[in-house]
């Protein structure tokens, strides 16, 4: 996952892309995210996230990624690098 923030001074981070691979590299998911707040920091420096990315016809609702994520990660085991906070941030007890 990759954040960006919002809030004063882009403290609270707001997630802005998912991606997600399975054992053999595939990929499952990998999508910009909608963020339903002012972003006040893209992080580009360590995101790569940049303004155009958020913008419509590009990144999907909000909901609907995390729908499409718990139905990915239902029943598997995750691997990977931060997943305590990319989950908290998400929502998703695993």
């Amino acid at each position: 996952c990759e954040f960006v923030g919002v809030g004063p001074g882009g403290y609270e981070s707001a997630l802005a892309r998912v991606s997600i691979v399975d054992w053999n590299n595939a990929v499952l998911l990998d999508t910009y995210v909608k963020v339903n707040q002012p972003v006040t920091d893209y992080r580009t420096f360590v995101s790569g996230i940049r303004e155009e990315h958020l913008e419509d016809g590009i990144a999907v609702d909000a909901d609907k990624c995390l729908e499409i994520v718990k139905k990915i990660l239902k029943g598997r085991i995750l691997v990977g690098h931060g997943l305590k906070c990319d989950l908290g941030v998400m929502g998703i007890q695993h």
